[in-house]
Parts: C-alpha cells; structure tokens; sequence
C-alpha cells in the first residue's frame, strides 16, 4: 500500500494545507473535518477557513490557544482524508499465468522484459539493416557498370523483360527493382560516394546489432542507456515528496515530552493541568502562592501525574470515565480551567477522585463514606469507554470518597474525618466484580465518616493535615494491623478542627497544600517532624483570617 498524505504547514496556531491527496474532494473534506469537531472526535480545532482561489487548494485550521498543533495534525491524519492509502496488488501475468510478486520480482520481471523488447527490436532492425545493404550493394555493382546497365534497359522492350536481364548479369530480384527504380541523378559522382560511404554504415551498423544479440553485458547496458534517456528526457523536478523510513503516523505520545504535572480539580467541575515549576519548594509555615478556582470554587482533589498517564475519573456515584493527562488543557496558577463536561460530555455525577493510572497491572480499592472498602481487578478498567462504566454499586445513603491502587499483597489504611484510623490486610478484601456492593473496613462512630485511603506501598508515614493548616507524620509502625471493620485507633489530634487529607508518604515526598481563599504551597516532608498519634502537628502553611485548608497531594 502506498500513504499519500496532504502538504500542509504549522505556523504558530494554524496548519495551513496547500495540497489534498488526489481523488480527494475538497467540499467533502472541510464537512468532514467540521463534522468531527462537532462530535469531539477531533480536539482542539478553533475555526476552519476555505481560502483557495485560482492559484490553488488553501485550508486554514486555526487551533486553540491550550491546544498542540502537532496533537491537532495527528487526529486530522488519522480520521480524515488529509492522508489516504491506496493498496496495491502486484497481481501480474508471468508467462500467461497469474502470480503476485514483491518488488524484486516484480524489477526482474521487468529487466527481462525489457531484455525481450531490445532482441526482438535488434532482430528487426539487422532484418532492416542487412536488407538495406543488399540493395546498396546492388546500386554500387551497378553504376560501376552503368553503360552496360543503360544498354540493357534501352534494348529490353518491357520493364519486366528489363528485370529479368538484370538477374541474368547476377543481380537479385530486390536489387533489379530498386535499379530500375534509381532516378538518373543517381548517376552524379557524388550519389556513387554517398552509397559507398552508406554501405560502410550498413556494415558497421550490422556488426554492431549483432554483438549486441550476443552479449548479454551490452544489453544490459544499452537498456540502462535507454533507461537514463527517458530520464533525462522525462524526469522534471517530483511534484510528490517521498518521505523516506515509515511513514506511520506518530503516536501522539511521541509528539509530547512525558513530564509531570500536577492536575487540580474543583468542585464545581473545572479541571486543568500546571506545570511542576508553578510551586518551588517553600519551607513549611509559609504564606505559599495564589491559585486561582473561580468565584465561589474550590478544590475537589489535586494529584501529579505524567503527561503519557490515563486519569481515571471516579465519581461519587461510583462510576468512573477516562481521559489522557495530555487531554486536560494546560493553565496556569490564574486560570479557571476547563469544564470537565466539555472533555467528558457524558458524564452525569461529581468527581471525586482523579487517579493516575500509567500501566492497568494490580487492583482498584475503593472506600466509601460510610467506611464500605471493596477490591477489583485494575485490568477491568483498562477499556475506556466514552459513557463510562460502574466501578463500585452504592447504598442509597453512601458514597465513594476514595480510591488506590494497590499490589495485592499490601495493608491498606483507612482515615476518618475526626482522627480515627485502621489497619489492615488487602487480603482481608477478597477480589470482586465490577457490579459488587463490597464489605465493611471501618466501623464509624456517630457523625464521623471516610475521608481517605491509603496503601503501605506509598509510604512509611502517616502525614496527616487538618483544615486549621497544622500537619504531622507519624510512623506507620505506631498503627497495628487489625482485621478489617474495627474501630481503629486515633491518629491526630483535631482541637477544634478535622483532617481533609491523611495519606502515606516517604522521608523524600513533598506534599503540595491548597486552602479555600485560593492560596498553595509546597512543602518538603522531610520539614515535618515526625509525632506520635495523639499529637496535633505543626504549622504547615499561614492562613489568613477566614482562610482553611482543603486539600493536599503528594509530590513524588
């Protein structure tokens, strides 16, 4: 099959296309394109404008501003005719009988056709040539006898009784006609030199054709020379660029540098991605930066994820939906972002938790409100589907607040809004299904609920935050496992206030804080000392008056 792709150019926010693949309407092409946009097939596109004239085909494609060109070229490549393939089949007849041949053969069965060509051309021309000579030959003997020629033709009453005098001096038919056929001004010194000199050509040309029919070499070559003629006679500049290798389409991975971001969710919906270098390292108790979440918003959950990552999108009715981390549009700490409506249309609930996801080895655990904690296979979830899929099924009054991904082989620990926390095997969770209600993790008491779950694999301290900005981190050797549905034990002291975020970290984490009045900052945990469990923590970020804590993520 052979790939022709459009000529196009990117030019800052514009692909601009001069030509189409042949046979590709133009009309068709711009609905097409307009089409795909509408149905979000195609992302990223801004206005489409038809600019050709007499001159030739211009496409203008200007791409939104958070939008990559390249990412932008890839879809149109992929979902339009901007690049069409053509099949080709080398079904040929070898000999009367049909056979499919790759390119060698098909360059061999070439050259000896080619080879058939010139022999039965040199035979023709030497028939031609040595018939030729026979009659010059003829012409010559004859004017070397002209008087004796003319004598007999004067004497002989009819020009068939001239003919036959002439075969009787020992010409031959062909040479007879073509005497009689000579015109007188033949007869001139000069006609007498220019058969000679023509007769020496014959011979020549004769001797040539014939070492041709016998060196295989020389055939070959004179068809090279023949070859190279047609070249330079034929061979203006390409209108077709070949690109030389693959000319597959790049991944659209291979279009983006997998570096990490952090991505913030609100809780009225909008999403964005930042860059890592928005938050320098501050030492904790600091004032941090402003962020920005728009009139009345605040955070929902914020987490690091590689640009390459899936982020599953779980929501507090226990669905869940995908997208590319690349596919979050890019902000800045002022920016609102983008409704996470307008990249998941069909989603119907409130995110709760955004995971990233780099490979679909291990498992989904989830916990819920009411401290309900159920297992699934991470593979089931490798699928992605535009309408999304259940996750977890929900009683009437509960809701997902929390989900991980884990080995198999880990404990898992379960912290409460008011300081309660549990330890216990994942293999207390046997495995189940997407459609499973699940089993109980932590019992509750009165007015407290789940807020977070965390897996020992991520870390060997509890780092734990209240609202009031103070923080700690406690060993995780000071919690017991337990089998799962206990109370727990207490894990920090709120004073007054509750934990909006505990999860398990190592010496080297950073952990990246952001409160209701818009306001971050990233600490390093090894700035934290560690406590036992019934302490409240220090000072991790400075609030403002009226100000509170939200959220937290780790920075691995």
């Amino acid at each position: 099959k052979i790939k022709i792709r459009a000529k196009y150019r990117v030019k800052g926010h514009r692909i601009i296309v001069n030509e189409i693949p042949y046979e590709v309407n133009k009309s068709n092409l711009l609905k097409k394109i307009a089409s795909l946009v509408r149905e979000e097939k195609i992302r990223g596109i801004a206005d489409l404008k038809d600019e050709s004239d007499r001159e030739g085909i211009r496409i203008v494609i200007k791409v939104k501003r958070d939008a990559n060109p390249e990412i932008v070229v890839n879809q149109l490549l992929e979902h339009t005719e901007l690049e069409v393939t053509y099949g080709i089949i080398n079904l040929v007849l070898v000999d009367g009988v049909p056979r499919t041949l790759n390119l060698k053969q098909l360059m061999e069965e070439y050259l000896r056709h080619r080879m058939d060509v010139l022999i039965r051309k040199t035979n023709f021309q030497l028939r031609k040539a040595k018939e030729r000579k026979h009659i010059v030959e003829g012409l010559v003997k004859a004017l070397n006898m002209i008087d004796d020629i003319i004598r007999l033709i004067k004497s002989s009453r009819t020009p068939r009784i001239a003919e036959e005098n002439l075969i009787k001096l020992g010409f031959s038919e062909l040479q007879a006609r073509a005497i009689l056929d000579m015109k007188l001004q033949k007869l001139t010194s000069m006609e007498i030199n220019a058969l000679v000199e023509e007769n020496r050509k014959l011979e020549e040309e004769i001797n040539r054709l014939n070492n041709l029919l016998k060196n295989e070499s020389l055939r070959y070559k004179t068809i090279k020379e023949e070859l190279m003629e047609i070249k330079r006679k034929y061979g203006d500049k390409r209108r077709t660029t070949i690109i030389k290798g693959a000319v597959e389409k790049r991944e659209i991975e291979d279009l983006i540098p997998n570096e990490k971001v952090v991505v913030i969710l609100t809780k009225k919906g909008y999403i964005r991605r930042l860059k890592m270098d928005e938050y320098r390292p501050q030492g904790r108790g600091g004032k941090g930066v402003m962020i920005n979440y728009g009139d009345g918003d605040l955070p929902q959950d914020v987490i690091i994820s590689d640009l390459h990552d899936y982020i599953l999108f779980f929501t507090r009715n226990g669905r869940v939906y995908w997208l590319k981390t690349y596919e979050i549009p890019e902000g800045t700490r002022r920016s609102r972002g983008r409704a996470i409506v307008n990249l998941l249309p069909r989603i119907g609930s409130e995110v709760i938790r955004i995971i990233p996801v780099s490979n679909f080895e291990g498992y989904l655990f989830f916990a819920t409100r009411n401290g309900t904690v159920k297992r699934t296979s991470l593979s089931e979830f490798s699928n992605p589907r535009a309408t999304g899929i259940r996750a977890l099924l929900l009683d009437e009054d509960d809701e997902l607040v929390d989900v991980k991904i884990t080995s198999g082989d880990e404990d898992i620990f379960l912290f409460t809004k008011y300081g309660q926390a549990i330890r216990f095997s994942e293999d207390d969770v046997r495995v189940m299904g997407r459609a499973a209600r699940g089993v109980r993790g932590i019992k509750l008491r009165d007015g407290d609920e789940v807020i977070s779950a965390s897996a020992s694999s991520e870390g060997t301290y509890v780092f734990s935050l209240l609202n009031t900005g103070y923080g700690k981190r406690t060993n995780i050797r000071e919690y017991r496992r337990i089998k799962r549905g206990g109370y727990g034990v207490r894990y920090i002291n709120t004073r007054g206030g509750y934990v909006v975020r505990s999860m398990l970290t190592t010496e080297d984490d950073e952990v990246l804080i952001l409160t209701k009045k818009g306001m971050s900052i990233r600490v390093k945990l090894d700035q934290v000392s560690v406590q036992g469990r019934n302490a409240r923590g220090v000072r991790m970020i400075h609030l403002e008056k009226g100000d509170e804590v939200l959220n937290a993520a780790k920075i691995s």
